[in-house]
């Protein structure tokens, strides 16, 4: 082989070799090309690393909440307010994003806060019918709550004599309330009071004052309330009985 077919033949090897050379370091500044902008761009794109996950939040109050949510970086925003008989002014409702979800840090979650029971006042139902009064307390969201039946010949039979709260008071939607109603007795006979709620020296005051004596009084333990308040009593509420009869009364104790 003369001394130019063997010039040509490394001219050929080194061709194929320095391409296959620049092709190999294509490669592999691609691959590093490519760790560098998944490990070091992407983060900074897309914030990766940087969210953070909804906690639940409703129930709780305003206060609650943002101590909660800036452990998290995340932020708190009211969007609305809406009138709730069941939950107390303050307190969340409802929360967008759902408990649970992604969201980037420093982002505000959007809540509905409670604004407490609608407040309305007491109609006048002195001197209304109890069927009257019922409805009446119906259209301010209100409900009829213990009836009291007293006897007074200064109002017609079944007429409301007093209310509690009384007429005026402002009060929360829904909320019941008790009324005091007229009602005629055959001579001789009284109507019994309501002694339940009342303690015992009140309950004695009461049954003087309806022309009714305390007979007997048993005890029963109930921590949850006052010592010495009415639990139960005979003949209930109501009740069409002789003048000078006797009420028996439950009266709670503690342990």
């Amino acid at each position: 082989m003369n001394l130019i077919q063997r010039y040509i033949q490394f001219v050929r090897k080194r061709w194929w070799t320095c391409w296959l050379n620049r092709f190999a370091l294509v490669i592999i500044v691609l691959i590093i090309l490519f760790f560098f902008f998944d490990s070091l761009l992407m983060p900074i794109v897309t914030r990766q690393g940087k969210e953070s996950r909804v906690p639940g939040i409703i129930d709780l109050n305003m206060e609650q909440a943002q101590a909660l949510l800036s452990k998290l970086d995340l932020g708190i925003r009211i969007i609305s307010e809406e009138y709730n008989p069941d939950k107390p002014s303050g307190v969340i409702l409802s929360q967008n994003p759902e408990p649970g979800s992604i969201m980037k840090k420093g982002r505000n979650i959007q809540v509905t806060i409670s604004k407490g029971g609608k407040l309305v006042e007491v109609p006048r139902l002195k001197g209304v019918s109890l069927r009257q009064a019922e409805i009446m307390l119906a259209e301010k969201g209100l409900e009829i709550g213990d009836i009291s039946w007293v006897y007074n010949d200064s109002f017609p039979q079944e007429v409301v004599i007093s209310t509690t709260p009384s007429f005026g008071t402002t009060v929360p939607k829904g909320i019941s309330v008790s009324l005091t109603v007229n009602k005629f007795t055959s001579e001789g006979a009284v109507i019994v009071p309501k002694f339940v709620g009342k303690n015992i020296e009140e309950a004695q005051n009461l049954a003087e004052e309806s022309g009714l004596e305390i007979g007997i009084i048993r005890y029963q333990v109930d921590n949850s309330l006052l010592p010495r308040t009415v639990l139960e009593q005979i003949p209930k509420a109501g009740a069409e009985v002789n003048r000078g009869s006797s009420v028996e009364l439950v009266i709670s104790i503690t342990e």
